[in-house]
């Protein structure tokens, strides 16, 4: 069975299009996500300039447009009343637009500029190899000053954000440093397969090392998963033939990872992509990409097993350098952590707009900022700047863009725990 076949049972333009008004005019009776990201504000007020705000009135411009603005976060279908299995209506908008980009790509509606940055994000783990061994010409490519004649070429030629900060490559990876490190290996009840990504593989090691030595302090072995790239920038691109192949080559890996025990994916795009791997591969592989799915878990899940596990035993090992106030950005279990380590705790749920590596994308650059200027200027309000205060968030990618406009340093929260715990010294 073709890759189209396993993704999406049916890319022809009508059938997408029917759909996408199906939704839509379910959504615009509903209005709950009103505030979760520009989509829906962008959606309802176009559907609020039709006669009777009917969805089917939409034309295929208006229906792309609304398309175009969603990073598939997931927020929505967390929060819908009708997401799959809990209401027959079944909606779910992110699988919805990216069924919709698979069709633009499936019937050449797709840009070239969009094809080009496709083809280089979804080669995220094969240009890391390469930029690991020359990270200075690397690094000197991508970089420079945001808007700069360099940025602007760069963004001409691949289609990435000439206004965003990009992630700069290391010479060591993570894999490297893990190999090499002291201290026991996974080989007991409490042990996890740690999926660096190819963010913290080859852009953010220092964090992938943090949240290991966090884990060994509290007798969580660690096993290195041997899959790669997850695929989400083909998956955001509609290459379901690639993303398709990437998911069977991964599920190699992980499935046996899977059998031994759970998964901890540290960047949270890329465990979306992995769930969606039982629709990707095909019918004779979904029982194990399922088992994969089930033993995904968030960074913060180990260490409050072991917590709940026992109470008094449990020891983060922190010294007093807790910051007096955590901001943290998210909807998610991390703030549980974030709460035993002491100090207040303030949520922001809200979203910054990444999406994988959807905001790098020089055509997404409005909404990207629109939305991480939301959450700046909400941190900035809530005392970001202020002394004994720290902003956390999940998402290496989503936390540099933060940071990028608050000018304030963003941490992942098991970083702020390797630091209070005087386990960072790695850093240097």
């Amino acid at each position: 069975m073709g890759a189209s076949a396993t993704m999406f049972d049916d890319l022809d333009e009508k059938s997408v299009r029917d759909e996408i008004t199906r939704q839509f005019d379910v959504c615009n009776g509903c209005r709950r996500c009103t505030a979760y990201c520009t989509t829906f504000p962008t959606l309802f007020e176009m559907l609020d300039q039709r006669p009777g705000s009917d969805a089917g009135r939409m034309t295929p411009a208006q229906q792309d447009h609304v398309v175009e603005e969603c990073f598939q976060c997931g927020r929505c279908v967390a929060a819908c009343p009708y997401r799959p299995g809990l209401d027959p209506l079944t909606i779910d908008v992110p699988r919805l637009v990216a069924r919709a980009v698979a069709m633009q790509r499936a019937t050449g509606q797709t840009p070239i500029r969009r094809r080009a940055a496709a083809a280089l994000l979804g080669r995220a783990a094969t240009i890391g190899q390469l930029a690991s061994a020359m990270p200075w010409a690397a690094n000197a490519a991508v970089g420079g000053r945001t808007g700069s004649l360099r940025r602007r070429t760069v963004a001409f030629v691949t289609g990435l954000s000439a206004t965003r900060r990009l992630p700069t490559f290391v010479p060591h990876p993570f894999s490297t440093w893990f190999v090499r490190r002291e201290g026991p290996r996974a080989d007991g009840e409490h042990d996890v397969t740690v999926l660096p990504t190819c963010i913290v593989e080859y852009h953010a090691p220092g964090l992938g090392a943090d949240l290991v030595r966090v884990y060994q302090r509290n007798d969580i072995g660690c096993r290195l998963s041997g899959a790669g790239c997850c695929g989400a920038a083909a998956l955001h691109a509609g290459s379901t033939r690639r993303f398709s192949a990437i998911a069977a080559r991964n599920l190699r890996a992980l499935a046996a990872e899977a059998r031994l025990g759970d998964i901890v994916v540290i960047e949270p795009s890329c465990a979306r992509a992995i769930a969606e791997y039982p629709r990707a591969v095909r019918p004779a592989d979904r029982a194990d990409a399922e088992l994969v799915v089930s033993r995904l878990i968030t960074t913060a899940e180990p260490l409050l097993r072991r917590q709940r596990a026992d109470p008094d035993g449990f020891d983060l090992g922190l010294d007093g350098r807790v910051p007096d106030v955590v901001l943290h950005i998210g909807n998610d279990t991390s703030h549980e952590l974030l709460e035993l380590a002491g100090g207040a705790v303030e949520r922001l749920d809200d979203t910054p707009g990444i999406g994988g590596l959807w905001s790098f994308r020089a055509d997404h650059d409005r909404v990207a900022d629109e939305l991480t200027g939301r959450v700046a200027a909400a941190l900035s309000e809530r005392g970001a700047h202020r002394h004994g205060h720290v902003v956390t968030g999940d998402s290496a990618l989503a936390n540099l863009a933060v940071a990028d406009v608050i000018g304030v340093a963003v941490m992942h929260p098991l970083e702020l725990l390797a630091r209070a715990s005087g386990i960072d010294e790695h850093r240097g």
